[in-house]
């Protein structure tokens, strides 16, 4: 699905597809890209074979895009452009042959950071679960870490990156404790877990050059707190985007995690 850039048409479909069976799909998994919050698009390959994982259970599949840094946004329109597209879905299930009710948020890097953000506020916002689980992969989740613990690589500068994404510099963006803050968007996804937060399923690899381990170590401890189901895994010597290959552990992690969700959701009565 594309939405790209708002404003948003009710008829803007982008990158849809539904049921491999052409009919009525029990649900739809949308994928959001990566890309450092600054590049990235719908025909990354990154997802292909988590979308065949999906395809093959019958369900619709959908892409999402959003505003990036490198055109001269920050992270509030790639935040509300994700929640748009979500909500545009949603509100276009019957016309394209999805059961609202079974949404499931997969993102990678970047991505997954905006999917999480988006999905827990999305259900904070309605006070019920429109989004029914989410599959972050390699995740940032924390932009006061990103800034005061920054992972350098290459041409890669996490710390500018934040800075860039919050519209601010730090110096500019501190909290009441003196903390880094994000006046753009929520500095943490931590702060946006409710009793409407989905089951989330969290992936890192310990090598990871882009976001360190300490992303999902944080939010896996504020979901626990929250009594929110979660799953994080975290694998040895893996870098940044593992779960690309297809014939790999972190992919073969990846399908089988998101299979037993959507199994798990199909058998679930609809809504």
């Amino acid at each position: 699905m594309l939405f790209f850039p708002p404003p948003l048409s009710a008829e803007n479909a982008g990158d849809f597809a539904g049921s491999s069976s052409g009919g009525f799909a029990p649900g739809v998994v949308i994928f959001v890209h990566g890309g450092g919050w600054w590049t990235g698009s719908r025909e990354e390959p990154t997802f292909g074979c988590h979308m065949d994982t999906a395809h093959s259970h019958g369900w619709a599949v959908a892409m999402v895009e959003y505003r990036l840094l490198s055109r001269g946004w920050h992270g509030g329109h790639m935040l509300s452009d994700v929640m748009q597209a979500f909500r545009s879905l949603i509100a276009r299930a019957t016309k394209l042959k999805f059961d609202a009710s079974r949404v499931v948020v997969v993102g990678s890097s970047a991505g997954a950071h905006l999917s999480l953000l988006a999905s827990f506020a999305l259900n904070r916002q309605a006070a019920k679960r429109l989004v029914r689980a989410v599959v972050a992969l390699d995740a940032c989740t924390d932009l006061s870490l990103s800034m005061t613990k920054p992972v350098r690589f290459g041409a890669w500068d996490e710390a500018m990156a934040a800075r860039l994404l919050c519209g601010s510099d730090i110096s500019e963006a501190a909290a009441a404790d003196g903390s880094p803050a994000c006046p753009q968007m929520p500095g943490a996804v931590a702060a946006l877990i409710s009793a409407y937060t989905p089951p989330t399923f969290l992936l890192h690899g310990t090598m990871d050059a882009f976001y360190s381990l300490e992303h999902m170590r944080v939010l896996a401890r504020a979901l626990a707190e929250a009594s929110v189901p979660h799953v994080a895994v975290e694998l040895p010597l893996m870098p940044h985007a593992s779960h690309v290959a297809p014939a790999g552990i972190p992919a073969q992690l990846v399908a089988y995690a998101l299979t037993h969700i959507l199994i798990a959701l199909s058998s679930q009565q609809s809504a």
